[in-house]
């Protein structure tokens, strides 16, 4: 039985007890212990799910299931299958003191909150992972015990790096195949061991050695007996507001082309919309990116993931610093709840294969860059104030804000990992907003910004033939001859959005909200009601058994 039909049953059955209301988290509050949670009381109630034979309702719709789907994705080694990889940048560190004590947060305790949290991957810090030292052992150790998948940061295998100058490492530099091949024999004991770390945000000139560092890396691991689908190398391209940059020269689009030619089994990319603390609208450049990885990943063959900013006002970045040391004030905003189930749900809607928090544990440099002064000549903002877990081993307000999101994501990530992304429709509504009422919003192929409609939005698709209510933003995908809709509320603030989605005929839906799962039959509309960027998972049910049954006036295609 598939993961999420185990998953399915338990919570359907609890779901019974607690509909139509629901609650979950919210605003940050401090529990007995000086930790911060979330707690929101108003949050509007799950839509009313028809669930009165649970154990029937799950015999008939697992028996539709696809299995086989060759939709590009890559679940990493030792998690079961379709697992979407939610990971973490970076891991927790050893290696500071905080007033003249020693911190070390690689211990059971922080991986124990990672598991809990929903993180499932971690991008390694890049301390020495020089097999069989101490360092090395223990955080493989806490990765297998915790079933987190852990990209090493191996020393002797340099893997595409540049130097100063953004001039390429050299192929000579890389690991040779026997070198990588010895790495990955020693590690590959370890059930999540993932692959190692590669380059962050590479240049283009990085782009002929990060090449033969794939080369090597599949030829290494075919050797070592390994599936290479299920291991990776680290690299991850920064998204820009323009063209251009110290990254590349040409187009955006071209740079990420070149990725794709070095043989990369994935694509990740980092752009952190509410980089302005007084932004409220990020949409145009944010859609503009998802719908260029949507396109290139679909044209590759190979999955995408992408960054989620959790926090504020990141210390090493380097935002708003004066010359002198000093702090202006501005930078990247501290992100609301809204803010990250946005950057979420949009990616899941646009057919993100994963997502990765960024700072996962708070990074080292943070730390250290407690130098950095106000303009009243104190320390900027203490690293609590971003990542998900503090410089003490704490846990913040966007760890609780993750981990209500990550729940949705396990419920239904069986269900999207097989999904064929299709396109998206996307409605204004005058009362949300000054751009509300404005021509429909095209989706270029982003950073050719001309009036090719590669993506344009879709009035209707498959069974859904119109949306009303609040502003939305529905992801429209194939899942194997069935429709299937990831749901979100289009705004930032909203939190008591009202979405109706309207049919072509009655029909019955799987429904997945806040990682509760239920079911709706004999529906031709129903609403749904959504915090701020909240997704709504939606899958027809009654085309599993009869394939015909919706021949009729179903759209099948959005013209993109």
């Amino acid at each position: 039985m598939k993961k999420t039909l185990k998953r399915l049953l338990a919570v359907i059955i609890s779901s019974i007890m607690v509909f139509p209301a629901f609650t979950g988290c919210g605003d940050a509050q401090t529990d007995a212990h000086g930790n911060q949670k979330t707690i929101n009381n108003n949050l509007p109630e799950l839509v009313y799910f028809d669930v009165k034979n649970p154990q029937q309702e799950v015999k008939r719709f697992s028996e539709g299931l696809i299995v086989g789907s060759s939709v590009p994705k890559l679940v990493l080694r030792g998690q079961e299958s379709n697992t979407m990889p939610i990971a973490g940048f970076l891991g927790p560190d050893y290696r500071y003191t905080i007033d003249g004590k020693r911190v070390d947060l690689l211990n059971d305790t922080t991986f124990q909150m990672l598991e809990d949290c929903g993180i499932n991957a971690i991008f390694g810090n890049p301390y020495d992972m020089v097999y069989g030292s101490e360092i090395a052992t223990r955080t493989m150790t806490l990765a297998d015990s915790h079933k987190i998948n852990y990209f090493c940061y191996d020393p002797t295998i340099r893997m595409g790096y540049t130097v100063s100058g953004d001039t390429a490492n050299d192929a000579s530099t890389i690991g040779t195949v026997s070198d990588i091949q010895a790495s990955i024999n020693n590690y590959k004991q370890y059930r999540y061991f993932a692959g190692f770390m590669g380059e962050d945000e590479p240049v283009q000139a990085s782009m002929s050695s990060i090449g033969t560092s794939w080369s090597r890396f599949n030829s290494a691991a075919t050797n070592a007996g390994l599936n290479k689908n299920e291991l990776a190398l680290y690299y991850n391209h920064v998204a820009p507001a323009s063209d251009g940059g110290r990254w590349w020269s040409g187009t955006y689009t071209n740079y990420i082309q070149q990725y794709i030619n070095t043989g990369a089994n994935y694509l990740l990319f980092d752009m952190y919309p509410f980089n302005d603390k007084y932004s409220t609208d990020c949409e145009d450049r944010w859609l503009r990116v998802l719908a260029l990885f949507a396109y290139q990943s679909a044209n590759a063959g190979i999955p995408w993931w992408g960054y989620v900013q959790a926090g504020g006002n990141l210390d090493e970045d380097g935002y708003g610093y004066r010359a002198s040391g000093k702090y202006t004030g501005y930078g990247t905003r501290f992100v609301s709840e809204g803010d990250m189930n946005y950057q979420v749900n949009t990616m899941l809607a646009f057919g993100a294969k994963g997502i990765a928090y960024y700072p996962g544990v708070v990074p080292l440099s943070s730390v250290v860059n407690r130098s950095v002064l106000n303009d009243s000549g104190n320390p900027k903002f203490s690293t609590n104030d971003h990542s998900l877990i503090n410089e003490y081993g704490q846990k913040t307000k966007y760890y609780y804000y993750a981990q209500q999101i990550n729940k949705q994501i396990q419920a239904c990530d069986d269900y999207l990992m097989d999904c064929t992304f299709q396109g998206v429709i996307q409605t204004r509504q005058k009362q949300d907003g000054p751009s509300a009422g404005d021509s429909p919003i095209i989706y270029n192929k982003p950073w050719e910004m001309n009036s090719d409609p590669s993506y344009k939005k879709g009035s209707s698709y498959g069974i859904l033939s119109s949306l009303s209510g609040n502003n939305a933003l529905v992801g429209c995908f194939d899942y194997g001859g069935s429709f299937a809709y990831y749901v979100m509320n289009d705004s930032l603030t909203r939190n008591n959005a009202t979405i109706t989605l309207n049919f072509n005929a009655n029909h019955d839906y799987l429904i997945i909200q806040r990682g509760v799962v239920g079911t709706l039959l004999a529906k031709r509309s129903f609403g749904l009601k959504l915090t701020a960027g909240e997704g709504v998972f939606v899958l027809q049910l009654d085309n599993f058994n009869n394939q015909n049954i919706n021949d009729n006036d179903t759209q099948n295609t959005i013209d993109f």
